[in-house]
């Protein structure tokens, strides 16, 4: 589903206010120095991620035929790409499944930023037995409201933070090639102790929830760009609660069983193409060094877009809102030792949907 990008707006001025801002600390800086030219940020990077399985199994579906922007990729990749306001196509098949066809938009970030889109698919096999929602989820009236969004912060904040084993794995360098573990460790000598901080969400104006994750250094970094890592979530979760639904607007009270949100889960994620449950996965980004700057923190910033579907369980209809993530964000924060001033490179502006490397 392409995410229109109205609630963007502010939060790409003020990156950019901040990149001007910065511009000017770095030329004054520069001049003080008799150093010709500011340096810049690395240009932002954009990646498209993703992972195909098998709705029944979960498991990785590797016969899959995946082309994405017409190149043929694995069954799991990880593509550097460049930012197309247009998207890229992502079209994905396996003999015995239903093939899916769909864009992938990215959000787009500033200079030094890094956005990777997250497009995890699991293909339903054509022998599965489904209920499909009485509403598909293509449907624009499946679509949450800014209200309702902001009424499941919480909940999605709670789901969607990373876990306790996610984070070990990721300064463990658990998923990481030689080279990226090698990097990591100098990353770690450089940063010294690293906190995570509270993980947050907020509603945004087209319904979408951004769930955002500090990680703060004991050490400000100034002499060489590091690795560091970022996690995202696979999968679909059950964030609004399920209800039975007596018509298209009363619902009934009273809790639902939980063989009923099991039933309500697992044919929504067949509905989404999606795997029943988020599964954390890990990534590694680049950040550059700023001359005159350090780097203290980044934050990872998951884009979460909800469903509102219907679906008819045992002679009666249930109603509940199942959320997956579109993207991730990397934001680098720096600290002038000049003018002991902190930056948060922050906000993007999506006719995109994003992921990352370095």
């Amino acid at each position: 589903m392409k995410m229109k990008s109205k609630f963007f707006g502010n939060g790409a001025k003020l990156a950019l206010a901040v990149l001007a801002v910065c511009g000017t600390l770095f030329t004054s800086c520069y001049e003080k120095a008799e150093v010709d030219e500011a340096t810049k940020p690395a240009p932002a990077k954009y990646y498209i991620a993703g992972t195909i399985t098998d709705a029944t199994t979960g498991q990785v579906l590797t016969t899959a035929t995946v082309t994405l922007g017409g190149e043929s990729v694995g069954a799991t990749f990880n593509k550097e790409v460049s930012y197309k306001a247009e998207g890229y196509s992502l079209e994905v098949s396996a003999t015995g499944y239903y093939t899916v066809s769909k864009q992938v938009y990215l959000n787009q970030v500033s200079d030094g930023q890094t956005s990777v889109a997250t497009v995890d698919v699991a293909l339903v096999s054509v022998e599965a037995t489904t209920i499909p929602p009485v509403v598909p989820p293509t449907d624009p009236k499946t679509d949450v409201a800014e209200s309702e969004a902001k009424a499941l912060e919480a909940k999605a904040a709670e789901e969607a933070k990373p876990s306790t084993e996610t984070i070990k794995n990721m300064w463990d360098g658990a998923t990481a090639t030689a080279d990226e573990k090698a990097s990591l460790e100098t990353t770690k000598e450089l940063t010294g102790n690293v906190t995570t901080g509270t993980t947050t969400a907020e509603a945004q104006a087209d319904g979408s929830i951004l769930v955002t994750t500090p990680f703060e250094f004991a050490n400000s970094v100034k002499d060489a760009a590091i690795l560091v890592p970022y996690f995202y979530n696979e999968g679909c979760e059950l964030i609004g609660d399920v209800k039975e639904v007596a018509a298209s607007v009363t619902r009934a009270e009273g809790t639902v069983s939980a063989d009923i949100q099991a039933a309500f889960i697992a044919n929504a994620a067949k509905a989404l193409n999606k795997n029943a449950g988020f599964v954390q996965k890990i990534g590694y980004a680049k950040i550059s060094v700023l001359s005159g700057y350090g780097i203290i923190g980044y934050r990872v910033q998951g884009q979460l877009v909800s469903k509102k579907l219907t679906f008819l369980i045992s002679g009666k209809y249930y109603e509940g809102i199942v959320s997956y993530q579109k993207s991730v964000m990397i934001y680098p924060n720096y600290y002038s030792h000049d003018s002991h001033d902190s930056h948060d490179s922050h906000g993007f502006n999506p006719n995109a949907g994003g992921g990352s490397n370095d």
